[in-house]
């Protein structure tokens, strides 16, 4: 995200606010005390121009399946996910 942020030139409270959130739930974020749903990381690679967060988490969600840690839950959403793109 921080890498986003910075590429982009936006303030992290501008993009927090055109997320419809305030810059401490960005920065809790960017820091992992809370999670970003899909939704909200669509969101953010379409305001800051980057396609860089949805690639890191397709890279986390990638090498959860190879270890084996996905619950049935993660991969009901994974495929969820991907029929909606493929719609």
């Amino acid at each position: 995200m921080a890498v986003s942020l910075g590429a982009c030139g936006l303030k992290a409270s501008y993009v927090a606010a055109q997320m419809g959130r305030s810059a401490p739930w960005l920065s809790r974020i960017k820091g992992g005390s809370l999670a970003m749903s899909d939704a909200q990381a669509e969101r953010f690679c379409l305001l800051t121009g980057s396609n860089l967060l949805r690639q890191v988490r397709a890279l986390r969600d990638a090498l959860a399946e190879i270890n084996g840690q996905l619950d049935a839950a993660e991969t009901i959403r994974r495929l969820a996910a991907e029929l909606r793109r493929a719609a």
